[in-house]
């Protein structure tokens, strides 16, 4: 079944040429940024908030941010600190969420020898299901500094597993709720890793805005959320506008990428990065203000976030 697993599409000459290169993007653009790991451990929560709405973990949205503190500890303890003890109650906290499928990862889905033959060791050990061989195993899941990252695109899964388990909610559903959250990177089709091999955020780009797209189309929750968020934008662009002589003067890609606060610290307005995808719906409050106040035309309004809209949308 392990040798069934390994794809000649990924073990090819071509393929291994663009590995090579792929993981000196994914390292400088990822693994080794310090940028990306700062902005996503901002972004996930804001995306995980969103989605939440759509699925059953809905009503316990306070109580999962309020285990952030408690899951970001047992993660840690597991992934920085490499603490396996068995008897430990936060070990067996990670490695009840891992066992039941819940642990996914930006860094490990970019990593393009996770499914060759240097990885064979590990395919047979994942089979076996015995997580100190897989651990062993010569190509390990997590190394080096992918540990930050994979710490923190899980906090809010493992917390959101822990507190759907607790209300009863069984852990291969939770589990599955948890690695829905923001972008399910286990998900994928055939191809999918040949596809990254020429397209290496592929993937990841894909599922994410699936995600996002299907449960705006089917949550009325969620729908209800979107609205509050272009009226809330549109009511800080407004306010920004009254209070600062140079709102208009910050650049676009700031907006299209942040939430923008009117308010200056050190002489720069306050900036959190937007949530992935749903960046789209800040920026858009952000243009009717805009548009509102004659800073910008309607029919430049449309053309813009459509433009906003295929970019964000794009892998």
């Amino acid at each position: 079944r392990a040798v069934n697993n390994l794809d000649s599409q990924v073990i090819s000459g071509p393929m291994s040429v663009l590995n090579f290169f792929n993981n000196i993007v994914r390292w400088v653009n990822v693994t080794a940024s310090p940028a990306f790991l700062m902005m996503n451990a901002i972004r996930d929560p804001g995306t995980a908030f969103y989605n939440l709405q759509a699925t059953e973990a809905a009503p316990y949205t306070k109580e999962i941010f309020a285990n952030y503190g408690k899951s970001f500890k047992a993660l840690k303890k597991v992934f920085l600190e490499g603490n396996r003890d068995p008897t430990d109650a936060d070990v067996k906290m990670v490695e009840a969420f891992e066992n039941a499928g819940g642990r996914t990862s930006f860094v490990e889905q970019l990593n393009p020898s996770d499914d060759t033959w240097r990885s064979f060791d590990a395919q047979v050990a994942r089979r076996q299901g015995n997580l100190k061989q897989i651990m062993a195993a010569k190509d390990k899941w997590i190394d080096g500094l992918e540990n930050f990252n994979v710490l923190f695109e899980n906090v809010m899964r493992l917390s959101t597993f822990n507190v759907l388990v607790d209300k009863g909610t069984s852990k291969t559903r939770a589990a599955r709720i948890a690695q829905d959250l923001t972008t399910n990177f286990t998900r994928r089709g055939y191809i999918t890793q040949a596809l990254g091999n020429w397209w290496v955020f592929f993937n990841a780009s894909v599922q994410g805005n699936y995600q996002v797209v299907r449960n705006l189309l089917s949550s009325k929750k969620l729908q209800a959320w979107a609205g509050g968020t272009i009226m809330f934008a549109l009511m800080l662009d407004l306010l920004g506008r009254a209070v600062a002589d140079d709102w208009d003067e910050i650049p676009e890609w700031d907006k299209e990428r942040f939430i923008i606060l009117p308010i200056k610290v050190a002489g720069d307005f306050v900036k959190i990065p937007a949530p992935w995808v749903y960046n789209v719906l800040w920026r858009a409050g952000g243009m009717f203000g805009e548009m509102l106040s004659g800073a910008r035309k309607p029919q430049d309004m449309v053309l813009d976030l459509a433009a906003l809209t295929a970019t964000t949308l794009n892998p």
